[in-house]
Parts: C-alpha cells; structure tokens; sequence
C-alpha cells in the first residue's frame, strides 16, 4: 500500500487524540495535544507535570524497610521505586511496594476520628475533633489513675519501628501499667527467646549469606516471607549467581513452596519433627569429629558433661545428643531418611562457612510445644561449625546508639501499678513468654478486670486462631480504642477508632534490620497527609499533656517529630 501523502507530526497526534476520543481518555488526549500545538514548531516535549520532585523515604508494608524513591507530580505520588542507595533493598522494589499508592489513595480509608454512639459492632458512628478524642481519653485514664488502677490499661500492638515500641512502653509506664503487649507471640517470640537462651540475646539473628558455602533453613520461607525477605532474597540470589563459587541451599520443610522449588534441595519432614532432625544433624557431626573444637571449647559451655557450683552432675549436649538422636532412630520420627540425614551432615560440616537459619515469622516455630528448643538447636548447630560471629555465619544484629531516655519522674502510683502482674500473664502464667498476645481474651473471659485497650496495628479478632473469641471478651472492656486506618475486624468494635496516616504521609524512623551492622532508614512524608489523621506517636504525647503531672512530665516532647530529633 502506497502512501500518498505523509503524516506530519502534528496530524499524526491529531489522528492520535481521534482514535483515543473513542475512549474516557479524550479530554485528557486533547489537552495533550493542543499543548503541544500551542509550543510551536521548536516544541518536542511533553509535560506531564507543572512540578515534579524524587521523595526518598522507607517502606512499611512488611518489617523489611526498604528504602523507597517516591515520584510526586503536582503533589500527587505517581510511582514508586526501589531506593539503590539502600542497603536491604540495593534498588529493587517488590510488587507490594510498588502497588503503596492503592493504600495512599484507597477510598476506603477512614477520613478522620470517629466515636461509637451504637452497639459495639453495629457499625454507628460520630464524627468528633482529635481535641475530643484527646479529652476522651485523657479523661479515662485520669480516671484510672484516680481510682488507684492504672494497672487496668493495655496497649496492643503489631509492627511498630523505631522509636515507636518504646514510645508506646514509656507511655504505659508513665500511665502505671506493665500492659504494651506485642503480636510477637504470635509468629517470632519462640525465635527470640531460643537465641536469648543460647546467646543471650532477645532477638533475631543477621545471616551473611552471601559469605557462606552452604544454607539449610528449617521452615524458614526465605523468599516468601520471614523478618526481612528482601534482604533474604537479595543475599540468597547472591549466593546462587552473583560469585563463582555458587552456595548450596537446602530446605526442610513439610511443604515445598516458592523457597523450596528454587532451592538446591528440598526435603519434606513431618510437621513439628524439625528439633529431632536437626539434633541428628548434630549427632552425626559429633560422632565423626567434624565439629569446630576451638570455638566449642573456647566460646561454649555445656558441651561436655559438667558439675554445678552445687556439686550436681549435668549431662552436656554432646552426650545428651549422641545417647538420644542416632538417625536411625530419628528417621522415624522425622519420616526423613538416616542417610540423607548423615549425607546433610557431612555436606554442613565440610562446606563452610556453613549456616543453618531458623523461621523468623509465620508461627511455624511457634505452631508446636518445642518451638523455643527447635529454635535453639538451630543455634547449636551453628555454633557446632563455628558459624557465629564469623563471616559467612550468623551475626548479632546490631543497633544505631541513641541517647538514654529521660529517667521518668517519681511516681508512687505508676510505680506500684508497674509492678502488677502483666494482663496477658507473661512472665508468671507463661515463665518464658515476653508477650502472650493470644491469651488477652482468654483472660477477659475468666474474668479478670481490663478498663482501656488500645489497639495499634492490631487485629486480633482477625490474626489471632479462634479470634472470634476477642468479639466476646471485649464486651467485659470499657473503653477500647484503635488507631487503625481502616474499618478493620477489631476496630468494628472499638469505641473510638483515631486514624493515623499512613507510612507515606508521615515521619518515622525504622532501624535497619537484616545485615547484622547497625543503620537507621528515616521515613518521611511523600504528599501532604490526604485526610483528617493524626500520627499515633502525636495523640500519646498530648494525651499525656492534658493529663498533666507527673504523666506529662514524663513525655516531655512538644511533638513527634520533636522526639525523633531528640532521640536521633
């Protein structure tokens, strides 16, 4: 087919807008293209935007905390990227990260404070004033206070970074409560406490996969999910392809999964066996002498038999190992077989350095009664090969120093309200728990006295197993209060749910995690907050100034962001 007569580039844009009229788009295709007819002939450009700017910040859609370059065209976000500059993400950017903008711009978000004024769950509501909510709450606690009972408040929470956690501890301690209960216990408080009792410390480890020979995890989805997914992803891929000599990964894990299909090996284990296996693995290392003998006799204690100050004998993990997990025994138990469990051995032990990871979330530790003693053999096993504190193997995650917080003022009320025993029974009905989230509405049911909730990023009616259950529990609460920003399953039944803007419309500080080596990403507003919010971290600090006293003295920041300048 023969053209007679070429297309200029204006016609060639005017047959543009023509066939796009034929969609919704023709207004926004006309004005395009009547712009660019008024430039001129010296005009090749298009502007999609008067003003345009790059906004750094970091993200909160999972407690990875990849930094983010956030796109604004006329104060509007238009597109997110992975920051390069940031160490956990190094530029990459997952499709939940890259989808923020539906949270920003959802139209179900909640607009501004609002007031029960129906039945709990019945879905009535008030608009009211933060200053309202402010006196309302104040005025509850000072209630409280008055009445002798500050103990009768609880704080629940889910992911809160930086300086937030212990923003909400403080708050509660000035108030007279033990009562900041975090949903670690729900997915990785079994992790925390089987390192703190073999390394003393109350955390996750960092991993410097990209150092080690040789990976095993232990339910650990380490591309799906975990404390910090990008930086398993990244280190991971890095181990595979990114050095000539590729690591090895291996999985056991009763279901294969993303982390398992692409992994060197993957091999299914009944469910609630792992510690079995994984003392087995340690058997065959001590039996054959492939253990590091420098770091076990220098750095351990408690792998040989040994006698108390008080003269009793104790039977060290090498004989309690060797007398209880031969593999032939444990692959009944385990359904894995005694020679794939001696090849793994081997394959662990002569290929450092070597690092065995254990699950950081999703409850699979969690999820049987020996999840802190299956956390701690994975911890034995590393220090079996030496793999701690070296590269290549696990390391202690290390935090930015921040200046002490203000000692909090002489208080005999608070004082006496502190040392009540926590709501939740952490610490007495449960010895080793730290939090006991589940157990909140078991208590309220049995009766003991609850006067004030607050919920931040809380659902518990809707994470918790038999959560239902916190739907009849907190009929025996008098005042509940949610700081959600969505109408979520718990906030229903709420008496004043207060929402805070979300992670791109506000300041905050989040402590690099991951890497082992301490950092601190600061999250910062992208666009003008869209609605009628309030950060959570703003509402405690005038709640504690409307009460007054020794409460208001104890929170001493004029704001927010006044803190983070203090603290950082």
């Amino acid at each position: 087919m023969e053209m007679k007569k070429p297309f200029s580039r204006r016609e060639f844009l005017k047959m543009s807008a023509l066939v796009i009229g034929s969609s919704a788009s023709l207004g926004v295709a006309s004005s395009l293209v009547s712009r660019l007819e008024s430039e001129g002939p010296g005009g090749t450009h298009l502007e999609t935007a008067h003003t345009e700017k790059i906004v750094p910040t970091v993200c909160l859609l999972c407690s990875s905390g990849c930094g983010m370059l956030a796109r604004v065209a006329d104060g509007n976000l238009v597109k997110l990227e992975g920051n390069p500059m940031h160490p956990v993400n190094l530029g990459a950017l997952c499709p939940k990260g890259q989808a923020a903008p539906e949270l920003l711009y959802n139209p179900d978000r909640l607009t501004g404070p609002l007031r029960r004024v129906g039945d709990r769950g019945a879905g009535k509501w008030e608009d009211i004033s933060w200053g309202e909510a402010i006196q309302i709450v104040a005025t509850r606690l000072k209630g409280l206070r008055a009445a002798g009972q500050p103990e009768r408040s609880a704080f629940m929470y889910g992911e809160a970074r930086g300086q937030m956690r212990p923003l909400f501890e403080r708050f509660m301690a000035a108030i007279g409560s033990p009562n900041t209960i975090s949903h670690d216990s729900l997915n990785i408080e079994a992790a925390k406490l089987g390192t703190l009792f073999t390394q003393g410390i109350y955390d996750l480890p960092a991993y410097d996969i990209e150092n080690s020979n040789y990976v095993l995890s232990f339910g650990a989805s380490l591309l799906e999910s975990g404390r910090t997914p990008q930086r398993m992803i990244s280190g991971i891929s890095y181990l595979r392809r990114g050095r000539a000599d590729r690591g090895k990964v291996v999985i056991f894990d009763p279901r294969q999964g993303i982390t398992g299909a692409k992994a060197d090996e993957w091999i299914s284990i009944k469910p609630g066996t792992d510690a079995a296996l994984i003392l087995a693995i340690a058997n065959v290392i001590i039996k054959t002498g492939q253990f590091d003998s420098d770091f076990v006799n220098n750095y351990s204690f408690g792998f040989e038999d040994f006698v108390d100050d008080q003269g009793r004998q104790h039977k060290g993990f090498k004989s309690y190992v060797l007398e209880n997990y031969d593999p032939l025994r444990v692959e009944q138990i385990t359904g894995v077989p005694a020679t794939t469990i001696s090849r793994i051995a081997g394959e662990f032990s002569n290929n450092l350095p070597a690092i065995a990871i254990l699950p950081g979330k999703g409850g699979l530790l969690n999820g049987s009664l020996n999840g802190v003693s299956t956390a701690m053999a994975i911890n034995c096993l590393n220090a079996l090969v030496g793999s701690v504190e070296t590269p290549g193997g696990i390391l202690a995650q290390r935090y930015p120093t921040c200046p002490e917080w203000p000692l909090l003022p002489k208080d005999r009320l608070a004082e006496k309200g502190r040392e009540a025993e926590r709501f939740d029974g952490a610490g007495t009905h449960f010895p080793l728990g730290r939090h006991a989230y589940q157990a909140v509405a078991d208590k309220l049911l049995a009766g003991n006295p609850l006067d004030t909730l607050f919920l931040y990023d809380a659902n518990p009616v809707y994470e918790v197993p038999g959560g239902t259950r916190f739907i009849e529990a907190f009929k025996h609460i008098g005042m509940i209060v949610s700081f959600s920003t969505f109408m979520d399953e718990t906030a229903e039944y709420a008496d004043l749910v207060l929402p805070e803007p979300t992670f791109l419309e506000r300041w905050q500080d989040d402590y690099i995690e991951g890497l082992g080596y301490p950092g601190i990403g600061l999250r910062q507003p992208v666009v003008e907050p869209l609605h009628d919010t309030m950060n959570t971290g703003d509402f405690l600090i005038k709640v504690a100034q409307a009460i007054g006293g020794t409460v208001e003295k104890a929170m001493p920041w004029a704001s927010f962001i006044d803190l983070l300048q203090d603290r950082l």
